[in-house]
């Protein structure tokens, strides 16, 4: 299943993309992929490395965002069954509106710092939010880096195990979820601090998570276990869309990526959230079924899908409609089976 060939829309979205990219995670030893959004990464006077939320781009970024991941956050198959099945569901749907999360500001970017116990890594300062260490971002190993290292083509990246980092990751993920979603999960959110050798292979260890900019609307009421699925759920469909690539489209090779993320999260009550959304429509891409809520054509509809979920598609890295429905049918398969093991376990 090959990557989408470029079109007009997606030549336009990669431009804004990279407009609003102002720089990238500052590596040391190689060339980062992982960019910076909402701000860029610069040293003050005082030498700290922060991350500058000031300048005109950045708060377009922060504008654009929260409108588009209205988009991003699913769309429902069926309204009037869930007025007849939820009625309060459906009313909060209708009369509030907005994104359920969004690039923040820096006083709520400060917030998730705290609420996630990430006080000793970022703090706040006049430009931003302070990166106490500046270490973690200039000799750091990010998963997405990890990944991409056959493209960046560093020795040091090449050597290490991508499906030991990937487990590494999710055993993190399931740590910080014991204080709460995070907003947004992708390879590009988890740092490795450092390596070892382990029998002649090379490990990453000491994950941290990278500044987490994206916060949930708080008017949006979210129970807990349904912030931690959205987390979860980023999280598998883009490493399955790098998973796809790095192994040029070998399936098995997705489904034991997805398999290991679930094996060391180890939450059962998340997982069944996450089917449950998936199954609902979340998340918005190209690939859906054409929704038919709102009355229009269906053809509108499926033109108007393309259109809105191109920002998914940016986050979680452009793939065309084949991969992005066997992405959704894999998190299904591999989802239902690790419920099933586990029941049986108990």
């Amino acid at each position: 299943m090959p990557f989408e060939k470029p079109t007009i829309l997606n030549t336009v979205s990669d431009r804004i993309n990279k407009t609003v990219n102002e720089s990238t995670l500052p590596t040391k030893n190689y060339e980062s992929t992982v960019g910076i959004y909402g701000g860029k990464l610069v040293e003050d006077e005082q030498g700290r490395m922060v991350f500058d939320m000031r300048g005109l781009i950045s708060k377009i970024d922060q504008l654009g965002d929260a409108f588009l991941r209205t988009y991003d956050d699913h769309l429902m198959k069926d309204l009037f069954a869930m007025l007849k099945k939820h009625p309060k569901w459906f009313l909060k749907f209708v009369f509030t509106p907005g994104t359920k999360r969004f690039r923040g500001n820096p006083e709520q970017i400060l917030q998730n710092i705290k609420r996630l116990g990430l006080t000793d890594v970022y703090d706040a300062c006049p430009e931003g939010i302070e990166i106490k260490d500046k270490s973690i971002f200039t000799d750091g190993l990010a998963l997405q880096d990890i990944y991409r290292a056959d493209l960046i083509d560093n020795e040091s990246l090449l050597e290490i195990d991508r499906f030991q980092a990937l487990a590494s990751a999710a055993k993190y993920l399931q740590q910080i979820h014991e204080h709460g979603g995070v907003g947004e999960m992708l390879v590009s959110d988890i740092i490795f601090q450092d390596t070892r050798d382990v029998a002649g292979k090379t490990e990453v260890v000491k994950p941290i998570l990278n500044i987490p900019d994206i916060v949930f609307n708080e008017e949006k009421n979210l129970p807990e276990r349904s912030k931690q699925a959205i987390d979860l759920l980023d999280f598998l469909v883009n490493v399955g869309v790098e998973e796809m690539r790095r192994s040029e489209s070998d399936e098995q090779s997705v489904e034991r990526a997805m398999k290991l993320i679930l094996d060391n999260y180890q939450n059962s009550e998340v997982v069944a959230t996450v089917l449950s959304f998936v199954k609902s429509g979340y998340l918005t891409l190209q690939g859906d079924k054409a929704v038919k809520e709102i009355g229009l054509p269906e053809k509108v509809l499926q033109k108007a899908r393309g259109v809105f979920s191109k920002h998914n598609e940016a986050r979680m890295g452009n793939s065309n409609q084949d991969i992005e429905a066997f992405l959704k049918k894999t998190v299904l398969e591999v989802g239902a089976d690790y419920l099933q093991n586990n029941q049986e376990k108990a």
